[in-house]
């Protein structure tokens, strides 16, 4: 992964911070995560892709993919790979 320079490469753990299973974070939320961890937002969402890979599930390839995406109503979005055991990877999601 190559960061522009304009991105600062300071990480937090949020694993513990973000509820479990949430794919989607709210405005008010993401206003709270950056604060109590004095982040910027692309530090925040940079932070945010290692719990999203850990939401994956490869049964299949055992390759975790995390995306972290901010739409423009303020919402943090986190997407993931999730492959259907016994099924080709093409009907995986």
């Amino acid at each position: 992964l190559v960061l522009p320079n304009r991105i600062s490469h300071r990480t937090v753990d949020l694993h513990s911070a973000i509820r479990p299973g949430a794919f989607c974070i709210e405005p008010d939320e993401v206003e709270e995560l950056m604060e109590r961890f004095q982040l910027s937002m692309d530090e925040l969402l940079y932070s945010l892709i290692s719990p999203a890979q850990k939401m994956a599930r490869p049964p299949i390839s055992d390759f975790r993919v995390g995306a972290v995406g901010l739409g423009g109503s303020g919402r943090i979005i986190l997407g993931v790979n999730i492959e259907l055991f016994g099924l080709p990877l093409y009907q995986s999601v």
